[in-house]
């Protein structure tokens, strides 16, 4: 992930005692609990206002029922279908699929952009307009290979806290790359896509100075997926 610094927000919805334990592990592994609900009409409601990205749920959370995963899981196709619809109506982009025909597929869109790095529009997407994406092979190196893709792909994800404004933003900040170009100039450090002199702090409280501090000892660099792919 080329200079991304997105935290991911938590919406916790588990039932009991261990509800308490729960949210501490999670803010301890360096996520971030943005709303604790007690039901899932309230889980429902706040994934919709995008106050999370990822839901923990108990398995007997009153009204978890078919109906309730069906409208997740309907919520996810439809911003799915969204994004690379959008994706593919911006020039040179190109949406990677292993299979054409492929039925139901999950909240992951892989894609590349043609002639460009998948590291520094990584970077970009980052710097320029604060999206996290991954970028890289994905531990899938023969398969992109296979399917034309040597130098890596970009990937975006969508689930319970995105909106359709969320998949718009994305979309446009591709469309600006490819017609626009970057605001300013980066370069590789240690592997990885920077901004070139990048004088902007880290946001206090973002849960990211021992990110960056992990990442400046070297230790990230060969885990990340970042930079040209080798």
């Amino acid at each position: 992930m080329s200079g991304a610094t997105t935290v991911t927000t938590v919406l916790c919805a588990v039932r009991g005692a261990r509800e308490a334990e729960v949210v501490t592990t999670l803010d301890a592994s360096g996520l971030r609990v943005t709303r604790r609900c007690a039901d899932v009409v309230e889980l429902l409601a706040a994934a919709a206002a995008g106050a999370g990205r990822v839901a923990v749920v108990s398995h007997d959370l009153p009204a978890l029922d078919r109906q309730a995963v069906a409208d997740l899981h309907a919520h996810e196709a439809t911003l799915r279908a969204a994004l690379v619809a959008g994706l593919e109506a911006v020039p040179g982009v190109r949406v990677v699929r292993v299979w054409d025909d492929a039925v139901d597929p999950v909240g992951v869109v892989t894609f590349a952009v043609e002639g460009h790095d998948p590291g520094l529009v990584a970077a970009y997407l980052s710097a320029e307009h604060g999206i996290g994406v991954r970028d890289g092979r994905f531990c899938a190196h023969p398969l992109l290979a296979r399917l034309g893709y040597d130098a890596g792909a970009i990937r975006a994800s969508v689930g319970v806290g995105t909106t359709g404004a969320d998949v718009v933003r994305l979309v446009e900040a591709v469309r600006a790359y490819v017609e626009q170009g970057p605001t300013t100039r980066y370069e590789v450090v240690d592997g990885c896509w920077a901004v070139v002199d990048d004088p902007r702090p880290v946001p206090a409280g973002s849960g990211l100075e021992g990110l960056f501090a992990t990442a400046a000892a070297g230790f990230l660099a060969d885990a990340a997926g970042c930079g040209p792919a080798v």
